[in-house]
């Protein structure tokens, strides 16, 4: 869970989404340009060609494997999560700070389905009876929609009687 003294989230450069992602991928771009600068290619000398691109494809399946060594130390739904969530909301938050910040980003993302639902439809009378209930609301929140459905077929049947 999340500390709730830290200061609500907020994008550190204050840049939008998309110029975020295309600083990510310009620094991602400059680090592998980096690397390979400070791994010169091997000197051919005698060496053939196939020693050559062996010794290439050894360099790069290090720079994968310390890639992959990174990913294994973090949980991959959990940044699959903060990744989808970036998404949802526009590009307003990077993947690692929606990550670390995971419980007031599900809070978020909750809240703009919650208008979504109720802007986009009429809720059945007994069903906003119900979600004004906190003990209801509790555990019916994040079905909405569904058991909007649900009463609507109801009465649809009962009328069809």
């Amino acid at each position: 869970m999340t500390d709730p003294t830290l200061p609500p989230i907020q994008d550190p450069q204050g840049q939008g989404g998309s110029s975020r992602l295309q600083t990510l991928k310009d620094r991602v771009r400059s680090n592998i340009r980096s690397q390979a600068l400070e791994r010169p290619e091997p000197a051919t000398g005698n060496r053939t060609d196939v020693e050559v691109m062996l010794d290439r494809t050894t360099n790069e399946n290090m720079m994968l494997m310390e890639t992959l060594k990174r990913a294994s130390l973090r949980n991959p739904e959990l940044a699959a999560e903060a990744q989808r969530a970036q998404i949802e909301l526009g590009g307003q938050i990077t993947p690692d700070v929606a990550e670390r910040n995971i419980d007031r980003v599900r809070a978020m993302l909750r809240e703009r389905r919650w208008q979504q639902q109720l802007a986009g439809e009429d809720l059945p009378p007994v069903m906003r009876e119900y979600l004004a209930r906190q003990d209801f609301a509790d555990v019916a929140s994040d079905e909405i929609a569904k058991l909007s459905a649900w009463e609507r077929v109801v009465k649809k049947w009962q009328a069809g009687r």
